[in-house]
């Protein structure tokens, strides 16, 4: 009887086997088909806008053929006819002056607001977060006024010190120092170290991953601002990429080509960075160190 029973049990297992590797199969499908498209999203406008570039053209978009027999004349006058190397190196000294400054002033306070206790510490933290509900439009007029009498407008100060005022980099490093476990610290404190040493030496190695996302969030969002740049930089000598990319369309119509090529020229830059910190980037934002347990 059980020789029976295991018998005409068989079957009904083999077929729910396979209908468990026939659902896994299917799901792997839509999965990589989701993905494929959202891929072709992403890289679909990129393409076109490389391709663009390609070409001397006045039109918007051109057709991908234009692959197989590429012109590099947009680039050369980008880089001859127009002062975009001077936007360039604006952007570079603007974007890394304010990812330097912000690393070490949020780090600062990060470590503050997160190890230390002194009164109304919650209080200001509220107040830093707050301000992020501020629009930026409104801020505009009263730092244009300040930076205007300080004799600051077409320069790099205006365009570097009000960037480091910065709470979302404050919030970031004070959750990502909280995981830091305080045994390393109390140890520290016993082999003779100060704050600051502790800081130094214990908090910022561990920190490498969060300052990467920090630091490149940061060189990103600075690398790309339009708005307040526009209003400061007033001449090529301290205007960035996004302002002198907007001077580029002319007065009746766009040479499509140039302006694509300075917008592909701008990109280069950020890829190389990323492509360099990719490994920390996974780290911080995947929270991982080894010595959280």
């Amino acid at each position: 009887m059980s020789t029976v029973s295991t018998t005409s049990t068989l079957p009904v297992v083999i077929e729910r086997d396979s209908k468990t590797v026939r659902n896994a199969r299917l799901k792997d499908a839509a999965t990589y088909l989701l993905l494929i498209l959202a891929c072709t999203l992403t890289t679909g406008p990129i393409i076109f806008l490389v391709a663009t570039s390609l070409k001397e053209t006045y039109t918007r978009t051109v057709d991908l053929s234009v692959f197989l027999n590429p012109t590099f004349v947009n680039y050369a006058k980008i880089w001859n006819e127009h002062p975009f190397q001077d936007w360039m190196r604006n952007s570079l000294l603007v974007a890394t002056a304010v990812t330097i400054g912000i690393l070490i002033f949020d780090s600062l306070a990060g470590y503050a607001f997160a190890r230390k206790r002194f009164r109304g510490k919650d209080t200001i933290f509220f107040l830093i977060l707050a301000t992020l509900m501020v629009p930026l439009p409104v801020t505009l007029l009263p730092i244009f006024l300040l930076a205007n009498d300080l004799g600051w407008i077409d320069t790099y100060r205006a365009l570097i010190f009000p960037a480091l005022a910065y709470p979302v980099g404050v919030f970031m490093m004070r959750q990502f120092i909280e995981t830091i476990p305080k045994e390393l610290e109390d140890a520290a404190r016993i082999d003779g170290m100060t704050d600051f040493g502790i800081y130094l030496r214990i908090i910022l190695p561990l920190c490498i991953p969060g300052l990467a996302v920090l630091g490149l969030y940061t060189f990103t969002t600075s690398w790309g601002a339009f708005l307040w740049p526009l209003i400061v930089a007033t001449s090529d000598a301290s205007r960035t990429i996004p302002p002198g990319l907007a001077t580029i369309p002319g007065q009746y119509n766009t040479d499509w080509g140039l302006a694509t090529a300075a917008t592909v020229a701008s990109m280069i830059p950020m890829l190389i960075i990323f492509l360099i910190f990719q490994r920390y980037l996974r780290q911080g934002f995947s929270g991982g160190r080894s010595t959280k347990g």
